[in-house]
């Protein structure tokens, strides 16, 4: 998503864990979580901001429970006009959901 201080994005990271987590299958041991960065607007290559924690994690009972539980996987971002981001995820490989937050909010998070 563009913005004036650059192109926000989120992306997933992986934690793997010692225990078995809710799945269809036994050993699914995989913790997903969101991440939030910013990358410049001439060269988005160029990483220039970083959530230093993770923007969403599971922690809801449709995100911890499902097809894989504990997962969190975001697709896509809305930016509204005043100001509101929609951000679309999915969750334990079973549904599609929402969480919204302030773009300026977003952007102070981004290091």
């Amino acid at each position: 998503m563009k913005t004036p201080r650059g192109w926000l994005t989120t992306f997933h990271a992986v934690r793997y864990v010692e225990e078995d987590l809710p799945a269809w299958h036994s050993g699914w041991r995989k913790e997903y979580h969101a991440g939030l960065m910013l990358l410049d607007l001439e060269d988005p290559s160029k990483v220039v901001g970083l959530c230093r924690e993770p923007l969403l994690s599971p922690e809801a009972d449709c995100e911890k429970r499902g097809f894989r539980g504990s997962v969190i996987f975001p697709g896509g971002m809305i930016l509204e006009e005043d100001g509101e981001v929609k951000i679309y995820y999915g969750a334990a490989d079973t549904v599609e959901c929402l969480a919204t937050a302030h773009v300026d909010d977003l952007l102070a998070l981004c290091e």
